[in-house]
């Protein structure tokens, strides 16, 4: 096909379709000026984030104490603390403690929940020492905890550990 054929061709299509595509051309300008008329505007919808606080009465609220207590009872326990095997994750919580202990040529470092000074705030737990006071060794005996590491703030802090005070030297490992 030669150019004068497609100019032909492009030329004869359109005289031969020129009542439709008229019509077409008509419904678009009658559609643009019923749209223009009416005022029908097609903006992109804007959004808008908002802040919400639901805030809940109770029919008899708990006090303060009772709140932080069951609190920082239900955040960790030994086996929430167990399961973390560094001192940062460990002390980060802070309501476990990093404990270190010597026993024979073995050095036992193991984080486990820290003591409860009244207050029930974690980060007032680990200044007063791990819960249990004594580490159970695997040979059944009970051994002091050398030193422990708690949160104090935003900072990691280091304090001796307390003589071992159970009675007995038996425990189960």
């Amino acid at each position: 096909m030669t150019q004068p054929d497609m100019v032909t061709q492009t030329g004869m299509f359109l005289w031969e379709n020129s009542i439709s595509i008229i019509f077409v051309v008509l419904v678009f300008i009658s559609l643009t000026f019923v749209i223009a008329r009416s005022g029908i505007k097609f903006e992109k919808p804007t959004t808008k984030v908002v802040k919400e606080i639901v805030v809940e009465k109770y029919k008899n609220p708990p006090n303060l104490k009772d709140l932080n207590n069951d609190v920082g009872h239900s955040m960790t326990n030994n086996k929430t603390c167990n399961k973390l095997k560094n001192k940062a994750g460990c002390t980060s919580l802070g309501s476990c403690v990093w404990a270190i202990v010597k026993d024979k040529n073995d050095v036992i470092k193991t984080c486990v929940e820290a003591q409860a000074l009244g207050s029930g705030s974690t980060a007032a737990k680990g200044s007063d020492g791990p819960s249990d006071i004594c580490h159970c060794s695997k040979n059944g005996k009970l051994l002091p905890w050398e030193e422990y590491y708690y949160l104090d703030g935003d900072s990691i802090k280091k304090k001796k550990g307390k003589p071992c005070t159970a009675q007995g030297d038996k425990c189960s490992p």
